[in-house]
């Protein structure tokens, strides 16, 4: 995992950072919101690659959108946040039974007029692609070429598609496949020192619709692979004790959130977390971040709603639409890689 301190261990403050990022003078006055603006796609590539080639661990620089303003939300999910995955039934009609005269009673049906086989059909179908997949995945716009730390297992394309959001966004900007991932992207930093418990392979995708503008809608999804997952999401919830990785705030600075409920998912497999952001002098950015555990797989998928753009505005929209993505994810996961993800 990547790292960036000062001389005495802690970590830069964000403009620092950014600049160190630009080969800019740190101690020179800049436009901020010009700058964000204008290197949001790279940045993120700079993040990532940083990321998969650092051999000393520190604290991470965070994305280069993260600004000022910590405002932890702990909001109930509306109606329709629910995601359980729900299976359609169709019941039958009773058939009265046959009477003494009812010569019908002994009258085979032909198996054409039941629809047997078209039903048998629609079954192996369906039980041919994972649940949220119909149909493959986008392929990124710019292609995982980077030769990093390798993964020790593949892991699959889990993306579920028909989601409005990625709908809207398109294909992922970029894709990267390396074991030093941050389970839940924007949320979580490479922690200090060394021995941490870390992944042993990820995966990513991330999304936004328009280049370099601030004010748009984002999704990253991690999938990140672990010897022992549960304990993994467990010392996560702990505060990320004896992980590789910490929480931290919007100034890159340590800091845990409270978890938000998340209705029919009260368990230790499930994590959501909010929190709000202002970037300038811009109206407040909504991101919401979901883990799922699935087998020997943590989905992490983290939703950023911008003002203005057309899309998504609140926290609540970004919640549900976190809360969505990553279990779809799993769920596709679990289909994919039976030996692995249902464990």
């Amino acid at each position: 995992m990547t790292s960036q301190d000062d001389r005495d261990g802690q970590p830069r403050a964000m403009d620092e950072q950014l600049r160190h990022a630009l080969g800019g003078d740190p101690h020179e006055a800049f436009d901020h919101d010009a700058l964000v603006a204008g290197v949001k796609q790279r940045a993120a590539r700079i993040y990532r690659r940083r990321a998969a080639t650092a051999t000393v661990a520190a604290v991470v620089v965070v994305p280069a959108l993260a600004a000022s303003g910590w405002v932890l939300g702990n909001r109930m999910l509306g109606d329709g946040a629910h995601v359980d995955v729900s299976v359609a039934t169709q019941t039958a009609e009773a058939t009265p039974a046959p009477g003494p005269d009812d010569s019908s009673a002994a009258t085979e049906v032909p198996e054409e007029e039941t629809g047997s086989e078209d039903s048998s059909e629609q079954q192996t179908e369906a039980a041919d692609t994972p649940p949220w997949q119909p149909t493959p995945p986008p392929e990124p716009v710019e292609p995982d070429d980077f030769a990093g730390t390798p993964n020790l297992v593949d892991i699959p394309d889990p993306r579920p598609v028909d989601i409005g959001l990625l709908d809207r966004l398109g294909a992922p900007q970029s894709e990267l496949s390396s074991p030093l991932l941050m389970p839940l992207q924007r949320f979580m930093a490479a922690g200090s020192g060394s021995g941490g418990v870390e992944p042993h392979s990820g995966r990513s995708w991330m999304y936004f619709a328009r280049g370099n503008e601030i004010d748009q809608d984002s999704v990253d999804i991690q999938v990140t692979a672990w010897d022992d997952s549960s304990a993994a999401l467990a010392a996560i919830r702990d505060g990320g004790t004896g992980l590789g990785i910490v929480w931290v705030d919007h100034d890159n600075m340590p800091s845990v959130p409270e978890p938000l409920p998340w209705p029919g998912h009260d368990d230790a497999d499930h994590l959501l977390v909010g929190r709000e952001e202002t970037y300038g002098g811009s109206a407040p950015h909504h991101m919401a971040g979901a883990l799922v555990r699935q087998g020997d797989y943590l989905v992490g998928v983290t939703v950023t709603a911008a003002p203005g753009d057309g899309g998504i505005q609140t926290l609540d929209e970004a919640v549900e639409a976190a809360a969505e993505i990553a279990q779809k994810t799993a769920d596709n996961l679990a289909w994919l890689d039976p030996e692995r993800a249902n464990g």
